[in-house]
């Protein structure tokens, strides 16, 4: 009993080793996904500062236009 209770513990400790290498490769994806992310947002909202106002009222109605594509859509299925 105490030889499989040992086997037992030595292969929970390897997997929680995988497991913890696994989460640190898992956490530096999502780091660069996220900082690049970022960037992608502040090179959007640097654009949309040198939008005018009329363009702004195309933007939004276009906008409008898709989203009740959208919902009708949605009601069909």
């Amino acid at each position: 009993m105490h030889d499989a209770l040992m086997e037992f513990a030595t292969r929970w400790s390897d997997g929680l080793d995988l497991l913890t290498e696994d989460a640190s490769a898992i956490g530096d994806v999502l780091t660069r996904a996220s900082c690049a992310g970022v960037l992608g947002a502040n090179q959007a909202a640097e654009g949309l500062q040198s939008i005018d106002a009329g363009s702004w009222q195309g933007l939004h109605a276009a906008t409008l236009r898709w989203a009740q594509e959208q919902a009708g859509e949605a009601i069909e299925r």
